[in-house]
């Protein structure tokens, strides 16, 4: 099972130029997450072959914690959501409770994460494959 860990956060830190964590991070993932970087996280996501499963799965946090800032910075969907659609689809099994997280099923939507709609979507498309 895939997990964010320390090492992960360091690799990930020095492959893709990201920011080194520090003695206090406690959520690096999310700490460094910024619509900034959305794109390009989720390129890295998409076309680094040199990362590991705790490194995907870490980045892949960075990638959905960046769009939720995205979409609270600009009002508006990120312009690659179908694609990563497609990724918490295909991945669905490995990603299921990061979905499950940011749908804030036990609240209102409007109480809710700027990226929880989206996720409620992913949930009922893909939670019955």
């Amino acid at each position: 099972m895939a997990k964010i860990t320390k090492k992960a956060c360091e690799g990930l830190s020095s492959k893709l130029d990201l920011p080194v964590p520090d003695i206090f991070s406690q959520d690096w993932e999310i700490e460094i997450a910024s619509s900034n970087i959305a794109e390009k996280v989720l390129d890295s996501y998409i076309y680094r072959k040199d990362l590991n499963k705790d490194e995907r799965f870490t980045l892949m946090n960075i990638v959905i914690e960046s769009i939720n800032d995205y979409i609270y910075q600009y009002n508006s969907k990120f312009p690659k959501m179908d694609i990563l659609k497609n990724i918490l689809c295909s991945e669905f099994n490995i990603y299921k409770e990061v979905i499950i997280y940011y749908a804030c099923l036990d609240i209102n939507i409007e109480d809710s994460f700027p990226i929880s709609k989206f996720m409620r979507e992913i949930l009922l498309l893909c939670n019955d494959k």
